[in-house]
């Protein structure tokens, strides 16, 4: 078990193996404050459970953040199957079963928001409250789109066994490329996702993630279809925008909002990783504390 030293709270890893055969791995950070229900936190493409290291020991709340399949120390899926964004929806309640959770707190950043949003529009007797960070259901292509995007997807897939990895010869290296993989980041927030992102080879290190996670996706989902699992939400929900944010934009962000029943947006200074940014993540932490009742 180790100390975080930004706050009294301290987390352990923990691991649990899924029926379907993938051992998922993560953080659980405990407190003296725990109120409530435990959080599980779902991170964003090709970060991984340590996106929450500042936020969590900041939360009056157990917070059990995992890494998603093919990203940090998780397993990744069998050789030749795809990434469908959507089998995350499994994972989540194959996860949340494992650890005993009847009911819980969800809460994603970015694709891990997207995630959440499904899981909770087909499952509100188990999510009680949801929190999103820089996310609001996912990316759409027109249904018109649909045969290009299959198309590129299975020229995706015959290249898939062709992938490497680059190999950093130091850890500086690795964060500095790191920085501008989805937003640009500080260096400090892109150390924290490398904690657990990165692995050693011969000549240096190189990423854990699953190469298969930068194919295109055979299938998306049309705005249609986003709009009818937002109507389908039960849990109230908070959703925390940054003001250099990205996601969505405002177009499809404010169809979205009116679509979601029971949902409180709230705007902070910040990049898109701006729960991870030592002078950003505090204004986030606390309006989650207050949505969720859990403020001291």
């Amino acid at each position: 078990m180790s100390e975080n030293m930004e706050s009294a709270s301290v987390f352990e890893e923990f691991s649990v193996q899924t029926p379907n055969g993938l051992t998922f791995q993560g953080k659980h950070w405990q407190t003296k404050r725990k109120r409530g229900l435990p959080i599980l936190a779902l991170h964003g493409w090709l970060d991984n459970c340590a996106t929450y290291n500042l936020l969590a020991p900041a939360l009056n709340a157990d917070v059990y953040a995992i890494d998603m399949a093919g990203h940090g120390k998780s397993g990744h899926r069998p050789k030749g199957v795809r990434y469908h964004l959507i089998d995350n929806v499994d994972d989540i309640f194959a996860v949340a079963d494992a650890l005993g959770f009847d009911q819980f707190i969800l809460m994603g950043h970015s694709m891990g928001a997207g995630v959440a949003t499904y899981a909770a529009a087909i499952s509100p007797e188990r999510i009680t409250q949801l929190v999103l960070i820089e996310g609001l259901g996912t990316h759409t292509s027109p249904s018109e789109q649909a045969p290009e995007v299959l198309a590129a997807a299975v020229k995706d897939m015959k290249r898939a066994h062709k992938i490497k990895m680059p190999v950093y010869p130091l850890l500086s290296d690795a964060v500095a490329a790191r920085r501008g993989v989805v937003g640009k980041v500080s260096v400090a927030a892109a150390t924290h996702l490398c904690e657990r992102g990165l692995i050693g080879v011969p000549g240096g290190m190189t990423w854990t993630s699953d190469p298969r996670l930068k194919m295109g996706s055979a299938i998306r989902l049309t705005e249609d279809m986003v709009m009818a699992y937002l109507k389908r939400i039960g849990a109230r929900t908070l959703l925390i925008g940054a003001e250099t944010g990205f996601f969505p934009s405002a177009g499809p962000l404010k169809s979205r909002l009116d679509a979601v029943p029971d949902i409180t947006l709230a705007t902070f200074a910040g990049n898109h990783h701006l729960h991870l940014e030592s002078d950003t993540y505090q204004p986030v932490a606390n309006a989650i504390n207050d949505f969720l009742g859990f403020s001291a």
